[in-house]
């Protein structure tokens, strides 16, 4: 059979897309992973300034590099928290998307959601929910630590998870959560079993239906 220089061109052509491609795979599935904690896939955003939280796994919190968030194949930053530094696995970036679709990747993790613009008569996501956002603070990019304490840790800032109810009775009041949920508040102690405290998509910042939620205590 002969083969022309330019079946040969082809050919090379495509070995070499063919690398191309099985390199890029290889980097998303083989290198440092993180998991994406906050915003949830296939939501829709009421503002286009949100906190991207991952957390790293035992590789990066060790010091190796982590993969940069990509918004849309751009390539963002990891941001210092708004106490200096943080010790890993925590990862912020702070992002500022304009209205409509994006896809976001850390390393292999990837999700994608929407940007509501104002004009509301504009299609949107059919079947996805709204993430309504935690109101302590301003919209959008929030004061880490209104919910959560600083405390030095090998010479960096960690952030540990928020004391409750302590760090919620500090805008929610013992009888207001006592009315709301009408039920005595000691049992209600440990806010994060019901209520996802980033953002949720359900009323309250609920992380499940209720009849869920209190099916976990009551039969």
């Amino acid at each position: 059979m002969k083969v022309t220089r330019t079946r040969v061109s082809s050919m090379v052509a495509t070995l070499a897309l063919s690398w191309h491609i099985a390199s890029i795979a290889q980097d998303e599935t083989d290198g440092p992973s993180l998991r994406i904690m906050f915003p949830r896939d296939e939501v829709i955003l009421e503002t286009g300034k949100i906190d991207l939280l991952c957390v790293a796994d035992a590789s990066i919190a060790a010091g190796d590099e982590a993969p940069l968030p990509m918004v849309d194949g751009t390539p963002g930053a990891w941001a210092p928290l708004p106490w200096e530094t943080v010790a890993r696995p925590v990862l912020l970036s702070r992002l500022a998307l304009a209205p409509g679709a994006h896809e976001i990747r850390v390393g292999a993790a990837r999700l994608r959601v929407y940007v509501a613009p104002e004009d509301s008569s504009e299609d949107r996501p059919e079947g996805w929910p709204t993430l309504r956002d935690h109101s302590v603070g301003e919209p959008g990019w929030k004061d880490c630590t209104i919910c959560h304490d600083e405390s030095a840790e090998d010479g960096d800032i960690a952030m540990p998870l928020p004391e409750t109810p302590s760090a919620c009775l500090v805008c929610h009041p013992r009888e207001d959560v006592e009315l709301t949920h009408f039920h005595p508040a000691d049992p209600l102690s440990a806010c994060q079993t019901c209520h996802a405290v980033h953002g949720a998509t359900e009323d309250s910042l609920r992380s499940g239906a209720i009849t869920e939620l209190c099916s976990g205590c009551h039969e």
